[in-house]
């Protein structure tokens, strides 16, 4: 894959901070049309599934917390979750941008759904290094376009375990912090992806951020080359 294509949130928006909402803008979503419309529906460039490693990476890829939530769009339960979280209609500010295509069109789908889901949203389009500067602030925002590269082990992901900070769009749990600190121990394979599987659990069930799937794109090399496998 591409990238996964995913939306920041800031935990230091007065709406986007309550649980309630967070899930509400979970279950107001369908996956698969999101990337559908990415990729002019062609299969082969998209990919609907909740892990944050991909399935080829094998060691932690997992489903935890997902079940039942990930891409199980329920206007009724969005209606309740707002309610819950005392919403009524204030303004979301989403911020994207048409640097990248696949960005630009996702960041469309989304913003339909969400406002067709009650979610009163204020899109705003910057350029790319304009709204890596906006979300930088914990203040101005309360979600953002945004992707993953792969990473190939929980080490990697640096910016997940650093509390309350840019990095990871002002999130602090210390439950989070402490399986971070677990699953960087040196343990064993088995150890660590058990202790990854609860990290997932947590990013679904707390909304850490909106993983929406995988985008692919064509890979294409010179024909006097040989031995080239694409991640």
């Amino acid at each position: 894959p591409k990238s996964a294509i995913v939306v920041s949130i800031t935990h230091r928006s007065p709406w986007v901070s309550k649980l309630p909402f967070r899930r509400a803008l979970v279950y107001a979503l369908n996956m698969e049309d999101v990337l559908k419309g990415v990729t002019q529906g062609k299969k082969e460039f998209y990919r609907v599934q909740p892990s944050i490693f991909f399935p080829e990476q094998k060691d932690f890829n997992t489903t935890a917390g997902s079940g039942g939530f990930y891409n199980n769009q329920d206007l009724n339960k969005v209606k309740e979750l707002l309610k819950e979280a005392g919403y009524n209609g204030e303004k979301i500010v989403y911020v994207t941008n048409r640097d990248f295509d696949w960005m630009y069109k996702a960041s469309l789908i989304l913003a339909d759904q969400w406002k067709a889901a009650g979610i009163n949203l204020d899109v705003q389009f910057v350029d790319w290094p304009s709204e890596r500067q906006i979300i930088a602030n914990p203040e101005g925002w309360d979600m953002a376009q945004d992707g993953w590269s792969p990473r190939f082990d929980p080490i990697m992901l640096v910016g997940m375990r650093i509390p309350d900070r840019k990095e990871t769009a002002f999130y602090s749990n210390p439950e989070m912090t402490r399986l971070f600190t677990e699953v960087n121990r040196p343990v064993s394979l088995r150890e660590r992806q058990l202790t990854w599987a609860g990290i997932q659990k947590l990013i679904w069930d707390d909304v850490y951020n909106i993983r929406v799937g995988d985008y692919f794109e064509m890979d294409a090399i010179r024909s006097d080359l040989s031995g080239y496998r694409p991640f």
